[in-house]
């Protein structure tokens, strides 16, 4: 199985920055192919319950783009918080980490992005894998004004394991910050942008330090 600095030597030196420390920092390689459980790494393709649709390569860095993926972040966490019971949380934000990834370009100017967040989502695709309880997945939903289901069944953590695997997955965001922060290089801009896109990955970190 390819490792992540081998995944992304096509992208910007920073970009492979990133993914070269995700893989130094042992994080489970579930990026390519199907892990132990079936689901666990995907986000379920297709943007069914999601307001971000996909960034393409050449999009430069920019408020309005950023903006958005802020908002699936939150949007993430949230849907997390008010869905997900306790057991099933940490892979309600795996489910969710995939789908944001699955938006984001391989290269150009947010690829750095794509990198961070792909290193927690296999973070935590590992950690599921690890701890998944035999009891049954379920389907997460939705309803309302913006009605939403998940597009595979979501699996249960081992109740030993919750906080500490949550714990460990919160690591992960915190690790994936800095690294981003790191990728700014000398522009202002994407300095502010990539700011707001680690604030609001903070979102989830808090809902798995609660748990």
């Amino acid at each position: 199985m390819r490792t992540a600095n081998i995944i992304w030597v096509t992208l910007a030196p920073t970009a492979l920055a990133i993914a070269t420390a995700f893989s130094g920092m042992g994080i489970a390689q579930s990026v390519e192919g199907p892990t132990e459980f079936e689901g666990v790494r995907e986000g379920g393709g297709a943007l069914s319950d999601s307001a971000l649709a996909t960034i393409p390569s050449w999009t430069p860095v920019n408020a309005a783009t950023t903006g958005r993926i802020v908002n699936a972040l939150n949007a993430a966490a949230e849907f997390c918080r008010a869905k997900a019971d306790r057991a099933f949380a940490l892979d309600c934000m795996n489910y969710e980490y995939w789908k944001i990834v699955e938006t984001l370009p391989e290269t150009g100017e947010y690829a750095e992005v794509r990198v961070a967040l792909e290193g927690v989502a296999t973070r935590m695709s590992g950690l599921v894998t690890r701890h998944r309880d035999s009891s049954p997945a379920q389907t997460l939903s939705r309803t309302g004004i913006q009605p939403k289901v998940t597009t595979r069944k979501i699996n249960p953590i081992v109740a030993p394991a919750i906080s500490s695997s949550a714990r460990e997955a919160a690591d992960a965001i915190a690790e994936a910050q800095t690294l981003l922060l790191r990728s700014t290089g000398n522009s202002d801009l994407r300095r502010a942008q990539f700011q707001r896109i680690a604030q609001a990955m903070e979102s989830g970190a808090i809902l798995l330090r609660s748990l």
